[in-house]
């Protein structure tokens, strides 16, 4: 191990520091003014209503402030308001917000509404000074002329006469705990305001005195100096003393008590703070105020210090929970690079370009910078166990202070990097320098690893048992034991390849800080990752470590953050869904929100139990024990209610809103005052009963809704403070969306029984019209058959008869006599004729006799017309005809037209075909009625008579006329096929 004797002799004193910090260093002092916001930078007065939000009083209006920006109240949006010139704030026990104006008028606003109070004729136009209530709940009015008036709720009583004296009133409130009003003046008079008068206060203190020295106690009493000493009168006597002061020739206009200190704003000196340990201290311009005019102080409920500045705006003061300490000089703007603590307490620190220091809690000691660097930048440095300073130079290598000397680490003069680590375990000096992994052997150091990508190794934590974990920028995490090293990468689970901080706890769990990632716990092999979606400020976490209290302290990129590590363990068990964490920066003191990385150690621990943390200006001190978190949880609000582009006032304590009907995208703004770091508070928000989950939505204070169907919801919300702290209830809004009359439940049955009974009307109606109209051609198909019945008959008895008794009579003719030759053609002639006359009128009954409109008569009458045509030419005929032919009707034309197609073939066939034999056959397939002539004879070139003679023309015409076809194929010296193709109905 290495040995030296402590060496801070060369040491040179830079600057002393007083343990007692002065003001500024102790409290954040925050400023609003115009160009922020607020109306006017002249501030007369400031309250808090219930709600959280702070009121200010200014001569541009009323301005309401929720932390983050105001929201301005004048005669413009206010027609309550009768000017814009507002001198007074008050809220009472109900919550009501009571306004005094400079020109005498009196406004109140409760429940977001404001009203004028209609005050006594006799009450003069004097601005208002203060107002005050009563143990009975009545509210007391005080002007500039001692004029009191008296406000109950029925109505206003005619004022009191006050003192004639030559002093302006100063102070009036209630003191507790007679609940009495009690005023002082600018000259330190006191009174007593009762309903027959103003009279002397009997507490008042009894030794000379005047305004500047004389403060009313909310304990009751007043404080006032005494003998160069702060004390508490009541009853006339001294009751309680805080030590010392030196007020000068402050003249006081406001005063109050803050966290057992006593406040007093004055007119040209600042502010003053008396008592509570600290002594006597003084804010002014010189030290943080904007202005040393104080005309207002207010203390809100979670206990800031609230300034009305004359001509400077509004100053908030509360308490820093971070020390900033910066080394002197030059070294105060550069990079605090790393930290540790020495072996007496102090700490030493490491610059980025401006050397190295060591701070002892009142003075601040440069160290002699180490011969022969061209750069004094310094990645890291470590105090071992014996007392020796090990520093990492940046362009150097490694170095150590021995004998009042730099020395040179031998082994490592070439290992040089910007990022580097130094660990001391278990009596053994470990070094990251670059990429490599260094162990100190006894004299000199021993590289034990080197890693094979990344930027370099950032940091170093020891295993317990001899080992030593790595984390690497870029290569992820290694482990090194007994000459065997592990790395583990995003491959194996590891949610980052940037690690930047390392901490073991002691139950075995190895917390990691990445650079986007947040914070990793490995426990059994098992990665936890807590990041910003968790409640982390940052997802770059550079350092890490423990306090007694089980909480691990993390610095970010934003700010310090502590976590309890069994909020992370309920996490990893999926508990929870978040972890509570606290957050420490600009609002509490820091300078800056980053916190330095990619060095170790960069944060440490001293005796003291302090936290001393590197940042980019200075180092933070963060004192556990001491810390107070705010545990009020805040107040949430729903503040405002869009629809499309119409905006609802909603009232808070508004049952259910009907919103109004057809508007469908929802907007709701709401909110959390928080007066210390508005940023800090995180929202939460559900629509019952869309949202089953509660929807993060981080500092964003409003939330839109698109497309929301009728019906009844709930919206919730709940916020953390600027500790994390939850207000588990939060507000809600229960609201409904009205439906249009086709968006009702009912409608939608109603109109679907209505179309289903208008369709079964028409088609009732369509069915009966159909059937009337089938009745109606079945009753004129009964007339047309009948006529057509009546017509065969009659052609067949009449016309008929007629031809076969002209054919008999020209048979007789042609018995042999003594005719000429001339005469007997004649004879035949009349015979041949009158024989085709009684076959076409054969036909023609045929065709007209309804009882034939079938296949079957077709196939009949086709059947028996062939074998009587093709007997008389000689040719034989084969029939194939479809047994069970089925019943389908045809009309009287289609069954005539496909005769006379079939009729024409079989010519065909007799004129021109020479053949033997002739076959019909006659089938129903697919719907369609089929008809084929063939015949084996000569045949013919069906290509050469392409154009087709008349009688070839007619088949296909009246088949085409019956939406059917004629096929004709042939071969010469093999036959001719006709094939008649009829679609039946």
């Amino acid at each position: 191990m290495l040995r030296c004797v402590p060496y801070y002799g060369v040491l040179m004193v830079w600057m002393c520091m007083a343990i007692a910090a002065p003001a500024q260093q102790q409290y954040v002092i925050r400023t609003w003014n115009a160009e922020q916001g607020l109306p006017q930078d002249a501030v007369r007065a400031i309250a808090q209503t219930p709600d959280g939000y702070l009121w200010v009083a200014t001569f541009g209006g009323l301005a309401q402030f929720d932390g983050s920006k105001f929201e301005i109240f004048s005669t413009g949006n206010t027609p309550a308001l009768p000017d814009n010139l507002i001198n007074a704030l008050f809220c009472d026990r109900q919550g009501r917000l009571w306004i005094g104006h400079d020109t005498g008028h009196v406004t109140v606003m409760e429940g977001r509404q404001f009203r004028r109070v209609t005050m006594p004729t006799d009450w003069r136009s004097i601005p208002i000074r203060s107002f005050g209530e009563n143990a009975g709940g009545e509210v007391w009015a005080l002007n500039a002329l001692w004029n009191l008036a008296v406000i109950t709720p029925k109505g206003v009583q005619p004022p009191l006469a006050g003192l004639v004296v030559s002093d302006p009133p100063l102070h009036f409130e209630v003191s507790a705990p007679d609940g009495r009003l009690r005023i002082i003046t600018q000259n330190g008079r006191c009174y007593v305001a009762r309903t027959n008068g103003i009279m002397p206060d009997p507490d008042a203190p009894t030794l000379p005195s005047d305004g500047r020295r004389v403060i009313r106690s909310r304990m009751g009493g007043y404080w006032a100096v005494h003998e160069n000493r702060l004390a508490r009168w009541q009853g006339g006597k001294v009751v309680e003393t805080m030590g010392q002061v030196d007020w000068g020739e402050a003249i006081f206009a406001t005063t109050c008590e803050w966290h057992g200190v006593l406040a007093a704003g004055s007119f040209r000196e600042g502010l003053t703070l008396t008592g509570g340990g600290e002594g006597h201290a003084r804010l002014d311009t010189g030290n943080g105020l904007p202005s040393n005019w104080i005309a207002a102080l207010f203390v809100d409920k979670d206990g800031l210090l609230w300034l009305g500045t004359g001509d400077a705006g509004l100053v908030a003061i509360w308490p820093k929970r971070v020390q900033i300490f910066r080394p002197p000089g030059e070294a105060a703007s550069k990079h605090v690079q790393s930290v540790s603590a020495g072996v007496d307490g102090g700490i030493w620190v490491a610059t980025e370009g401006a050397g190295l220091f060591r701070f002892d809690g009142n003075a601040w000691w440069q160290a002699p910078d180490i011969p022969g660097l061209r750069l004094h930048v310094y990645s890291c440095l470590c105090m071992a166990e014996d007392g020796r300073l090990c520093v990492n130079s940046s362009s150097g290598g490694l170095y150590y202070l021995q004998d009042e000397k730099w020395h040179r680490i031998s082994g490592v003069s070439r290992l040089v990097g910007a990022r580097g680590a130094l660990l001391v375990q278990d009596n053994i000096l470990w070094a990251a320098v670059s990429k490599n992994l260094l162990r100190f052997s006894g004299k000199d150091f021993a590289q034990v690893h080197q890693i094979p990508g990344g930027e370099g190794v950032c940091c170093l934590a020891g295993d317990g048992t001899g080992g030593i974990w790595f984390g690497a920028y870029g290569a992820g995490l290694g482990h090194w034991r007994n000459n065997q090293t592990t790395v583990l990468h995003t491959t194996n689970g590891l949610p980052s390849e940037n690690v930047l901080s390392l901490y073991l706890t002691g139950d075995g769990s190895l917390w990691i800080g990445t650079d986007g990632a947040g914070l990793v716990r490995m426990k059994d092999g098992q990665f936890t990752v807590i990041s910003k979606a968790q409640g982390l400020p940052s997802d770059t976490v550079c350092q890490i470590i423990g306090d007694d209290e089980g909480r691990l302290w993390l610095g970010t990129y934003g700010g310090i953050c502590a976590v309890t590590v069994h909020d992370v363990n309920l996490f990893a068990e999926g508990q929870v869904d978040h972890v509570r964490c606290l957050v420490l920066d600009t609002a509490d003191g820091m300078e800056t929100q980053e916190c330095s990385a990619g060095n170790q150690p960069s944060v440490c621990r001293t005796a003291d139990r302090r936290l001393w943390f590197a940042t980019c200006r200075g180092v933070a001190v963060v004192s556990p024990s001491s810390i107070e978190v705010n545990t009020n949880p805040p107040l949430v609000w729903i503040e405002q209610v869009w629809m499309d582009t119409r905006s609802v006032v909603v009232a808070q304590s508004a049952g259910s809103v009907t919103l109004p009907r057809g508007q469908r995208r929802l907007q709701l703004t709401f909110n959390a005052p928080c007066l210390r770091a508005a940023y800090r508070v995180r929202f939460k928000h559900r629509l019952d009963p869309v949202e089953r989950d509660w929807i993060d939505s981080g500092n964003n204070r409003e939330v839109t809704y698109a497309g929301i169907p009728p019906g009844h919801y709930t919206f919730r919300v709940i916020a953390c403070n600027e500790d994390g702290v939850w207000n588990t209830n939060g507000a809600s809004l229960a609201f409904s969306v009205p439906p249009f009359l086709w968006e009702r439940v009912w409608f939608t049955p109603v109109i679907c029984a209505l179309a289903l009974g208008m369709a079964a009307a028409i088609v009732i109606g369509f069915l009966r019209q159909r059937w009337k109209r089938r009745l109606d051609l079945l009753k004129q198909q009964r007339v047309v058959e009948r006529e057509r019945s009546r017509i065969a008959k009659d052609l067949h008895d009449d016309l008929g008869g007629s031809l076969t008794e002209i054919g008999m009579l020209a048979e007789l003719a042609d018995i042999p006599a003594p005719l000429d030759d001339k005469a007997s053609d004649a004879v035949a002639r009349i015979g041949r004729k009158s024989t085709q006359l009684v076959r076409a009128l054969d036909e023609i009954v045929w065709a007209v006799n309804p009882t034939h409109d079938s296949i079957l008569s077709l196939a009949d009458y086709l059947s028996g017309y062939s074998q009587e045509f093709l007997r008389a030419a000689g040719i034989r005929l084969r029939l194939d005809i479809q047994r069970n032919l089925p019943a389908i009707s045809l009309s009287p034309e289609c069954r005539h037209e496909v005769f006379l197609a079939a009729k024409e073939a079989l010519n065909n066939v007799v004129r021109h075909s020479k053949c033997s034999e002739v076959c019909i056959r006659l089938h129903v397939k697919s719907g369609k009625l089929n008809i084929v002539v063939e015949d084996n004879g000569c045949g013919f070139d069906v290509a050469a008579l392409s154009g087709g003679g008349d009688g070839l023309v007619n088949m296909r015409e009246r088949l085409a006329a019956m939406d059917g076809c004629c096929q004709i194929s042939s071969q010469i010296r093999v036959g001719t096929t006709v094939h008649l193709e009829l679609t039946l109905p």
